[in-house]
């Protein structure tokens, strides 16, 4: 993660003589980062890869702003450069930005509404299968007597405008849910029904690194 160099870049481009304990404490706070993740971090639902990586960069913006604060006198940090104080406070930041990543979550009714003119919805669903995946399902017919074909075509376009793209028949669209350490996805389907609904659209967001149990089948 390119984010993990933003604390010693910082340092380096803020500090015009940059001090070996400051550069081994830092060293030291990445080892430690890459370590926790190695060990201890995890993909699977809840993440925690999160977690480390914000412990590491509240570690790394305490050092930087510690070593700042006791320079002040020989070097005022007014006089730094901005850059590297511009990242400093970047880096400080993403401690508090950056989203805490929990269970998945069930996909909101926003995702598709409001429709467009002439669907309807016949019925819905929204719940969560199994660990690290939920889902939410509409049933959709036209209320102008259109076949699911056409129902398709036009929820495709709707979709389409809502940024989806390559959404077709039974085949899923699918982007990330969020960025750096969150592992979500999100995806959305088209299938056509029989019954009350013509047209069925699905979307799930899913751990894509969740572990998955696998049975090996018992030979006689």
């Amino acid at each position: 993660m390119a984010i993990v160099l933003l604390v010693p870049i910082a340092w380096v481009v803020v500090a015009p003589d940059p001090g070996r304990i400051v550069g081994a404490l830092l060293v030291a706070s990445a080892a430690g980062w890459s370590l926790a993740t190695r060990l201890w971090a995890s993909w699977a639902t809840p993440p925690t890869v999160d977690d480390a990586l914000r412990g590491y960069l509240a570690v790394g913006c305490a050092i930087v702003v510690t070593a700042l604060w006791l320079d002040r006198h020989r070097h005022p940090i007014i006089r730094r450069p901005w850059l590297g104080l511009a990242l400093v406070g970047v880096a400080c930041a993403a401690v508090v930005v950056l989203p805490a990543v929990c269970n998945a979550s069930i996909p909101g009714r926003d995702a598709l509404l409001p429709l467009l003119k002439g669907v309807v919805i016949v019925a819905e669903d929204a719940g969560c299968e199994s660990r690290g995946s939920c889902e939410r399902s509409f049933q959709l017919t036209a209320d102008d007597g259109a076949d699911p074909q056409e129902v398709a075509r036009r929820l495709t376009r709707h979709l389409e405008d809502r940024g989806w793209r390559g959404v077709e028949h039974e085949a899923k669209a699918c982007r990330p849910l969020g960025y750096l350490a969150n592992p979500y996805r999100t995806c959305v389907s088209i299938l056509h029904l029989r019954g009350p609904g013509t047209v069925e659209v699905l979307f799930n967001v899913f751990n894509p690194r969740e572990p998955r149990i696998s049975y090996a089948s018992e030979t006689p």
